[in-house]
């Protein structure tokens, strides 16, 4: 039953409202920043809903419930998971944008790993640790990197070369003859990648085999496969 303003005659509604937020309320009537009785008045049923960082547990369900989403994954697209280590890292974050967040992060990955099992690293480096300036950087750097070392090695990547021997450790020196920084971190983990791949490549999986050829023990091998998702 409700009075317009400056009206006398009562009018009979049949609504219900429904409200969201965020704000700690009651504190906010302490504040005198809420009306009390408005409060009073909406407060029939409350239901408390935690933030996504009290149930960190429920991630992967609500990944999984949200790529369902045919918005995130048109049917010209490759669809995108997350593998063991991938939801690891990501209910280790504590979520200052909630759900909201977690949406941004999925269209993001939707972008930058298409067709892929997300790992920890991916999801550390890449989704939540994201500096667009830097990204593209590293991309650009990435280009001029390897560019330099198919000069290096005689050949070009993906070819074998049969006339000139790959790139020596004194060889490396010459990256900075085509560009003022050399992400050495990057660049050691780039190099690492494609050597362990290439070893279980030749070797058709074989991680005992594949960790003579790289002169490591087996589990330091098995390790870097985790850690990379390889």
């Amino acid at each position: 039953m409700v009075t317009r303003v400056g009206g006398r005659a009562d009018i009979q509604l049949d609504v219900r409202v429904v409200c969201a937020t965020h704000k700690d309320l009651e504190e906010l009537v302490k504040q005198n920043k809420f009306r009390e009785d408005l409060l009073f008045r909406l407060n029939v049923f409350p239901i408390q809903v935690p933030t996504l960082r009290e149930r960190l547990d429920d991630i992967p369900e609500i990944v999984t419930h949200f790529l369902k989403d045919n918005s995130y994954v048109s049917a010209n697209e490759a669809p995108f998971g997350f593998d063991k280590s991938g939801f690891e890292a990501l209910t280790t974050y504590e979520w200052p944008g909630n759900i909201r967040e977690l949406r941004n992060i999925l269209e993001r990955a939707k972008v930058f790993f298409p067709g892929q099992s997300i790992n920890r690293e991916q999801v550390t480096q890449t989704l939540l640790g994201f500096n667009q300036n830097a990204f593209f950087d590293h991309v650009e750097e990435n280009e001029n990197i390897w560019s330099v070392l198919d000069e290096l090695g005689g050949a070009e990547r993906g070819h074998e070369a049969d006339e000139r021997a790959p790139p020596t450790a004194k060889d490396f020196s010459r990256l900075f003859d085509s560009s003022n920084s050399v992400d050495v971190r990057r660049l050691l983990r780039d190099v690492e990648i494609v050597l362990i791949e290439k070893a279980l490549e030749r070797n058709a999986g074989n991680t005992s085999e594949a960790a003579k050829d790289l002169h490591l023990q087996r589990t330091t091998l098995i390790e870097k496969i985790k850690k990379y998702g390889l």
